[in-house]
């Protein structure tokens, strides 16, 4: 029995016990004992509910507090803007990097030139719902993000400065670039080491084929000279076939000098000279080839370029076969002009060849023919586009070789009007 009713009992009847009473009564005390044990445990209940309340309330209230230091304590600037365009609230940190926004409102040069206008009057804001935008504002990169809440019908703007990251990020592309700038150059350098090993073993091969073929060539043309020089015959078309076997053999021969010269190692033989004295000797072992193809030739040479460490005869070798190949390309008429001067390494063309050295001596050579057909494939040894047996494709990359063992550079290319340029690079001497 409920204590609570224990007392009422004893207090009424002078005992706690229902015995001896009559049946409805009991039955009556029972009732009330149950509802008061109910009472209890609704109360427990409720208050047991009242203190998981308290506690929510309190939990809740903490979070309110929490989230509305957010913006006072949060380092970054934070803005918000109703649907009237008016700044409503800037953070500490907000009006602290920009003292006269509030009073500025959306004018403000953070703002006047960001998209917060559409933001505001657009109808379709979820396209606005987490946008970011940089603006630039004295020197400093800001990111602007915009979030429009919809159930308050305003904008915050979250501002973050971004020039130190925004500057690594370009240190890191332009790291990047440089990287892949120098993967392929070594890509173009370990292809140059594998053609001149390529080269280097062509050489070995044509040396000793060269050396191989010369002899019998030597017999056979010593046997037609003696056949023309002693068999008399009437016969016309002997006479025409001896011809045509000397031309043959001559031409042949002319092949296995050059495999021989290309393939050859000699020392040079280098001393001061003088470069526009080497140009005018070269041009003239070649003047009766420009009066015979009606070559107008043109030299412009600078007065007083200094002396260059070169070998005479192979510097000669290498101009008379530029100009020889010029003259072939125009065909009859033309013309040729050749230069030399000087010039600043570090003003050379981003296409032009890097030359050592603060200065260099350029020797130029412009024609008006029709240009090279394949300017990657000019110094390929056996490359050439002269009919068949008129060249050995050896001329140019001899050119190369001998330009390499003085530690010059040759550069190639088109004119964009007509005709073709070579440009040889000295470098001058420290």
């Amino acid at each position: 029995m409920h204590k609570l009713l224990e007392r009422q009992l004893r207090r009424c009847l002078g005992s706690s016990s229902t015995e001896g009473l009559p049946e409805n009564l009991k039955q009556l005390f029972d009732k009330i004992d149950k509802a008061y044990v109910q009472a209890d445990e609704d109360r427990l209940l409720t208050e047991r509910a009242l203190e998981i309340t308290s506690t929510e309330l309190t939990e809740q209230n903490r979070e309110l507090q929490r989230l509305a230091a957010f913006p006072e304590k949060h380092p970054n600037p934070i803005l918000e803007i109703n649907a009237d365009k008016e700044i409503v609230y800037v953070n500490p940190a907000g009006l602290a990097l920009f003292p006269t926004i509030l009073k500025e409102g959306i004018h403000h040069p953070l703002l006047e030139s960001s998209p917060i206008h559409a933001v505001i009057t657009a109808e379709d804001k979820d396209s606005y719902a987490s946008a970011v935008y940089d603006m630039v504002l004295k020197g400093r990169v800001y990111a602007l993000d915009f979030i429009y809440l919809a159930d308050i019908k305003k904008t915050h703007i979250y501002v973050r400065d971004v020039t130190v990251q925004n500057k690594t990020q370009l240190e890191l592309q332009v790291a990047h670039e440089e990287l892949k700038q120098s993967h392929k150059e070594l890509v173009q350098a370990q292809m140059q080491v594998i053609q001149a090993a390529k080269l280097e073993s062509l050489g070995r091969l044509a040396a000793g084929v060269a050396h191989e073929v010369k002899n019998p060539l030597a017999i056979l043309r010593l046997g037609i000279d003696f056949i023309m020089n002693n068999i008399v015959s009437d016969d016309e078309d002997l006479e025409l076939v001896l011809v045509d076997m000397k031309e043959a053999i001559l031409r042949a021969d002319k092949v296995i000098f050059g495999l021989l010269d290309f393939s050859a190692h000699r020392d040079l033989k280098s001393e001061p000279l003088q470069i526009n004295q080497l140009l005018e000797e070269s041009i003239h072992f070649v003047k009766h080839e420009f009066q015979k193809a009606k070559i107008m030739l043109g030299c412009d040479f600078t007065v007083g370029l200094p002396d260059l460490m070169l070998d005479d005869q192979k510097i000669q070798q290498v101009f008379v076969n530029l100009f020889i190949n010029s003259v072939h390309a125009m065909g009859e008429g033309g013309q040729l002009k050749v230069l030399s001067y000087i010039k600043d390494t570090q003003t050379l063309d981003a296409q032009e060849p890097k030359v050592g050295g603060d200065k260099c001596v350029i020797v130029e050579v412009n024609d008006t023919g029709p240009g090279f057909e394949s300017v990657d494939r000019v110094f390929d040894p056996f490359y050439t586009t002269k009919p068949h047996g008129e060249g050995t494709g050896l001329g140019m990359s001899t050119v190369k070789k001998i330009l390499e063992l003085h530690g010059a550079h040759i550069h190639i290319r088109n004119l964009s009007t007509e005709g073709a340029q070579v440009k040889i690079y000295f470098p001058i001497p420290g």
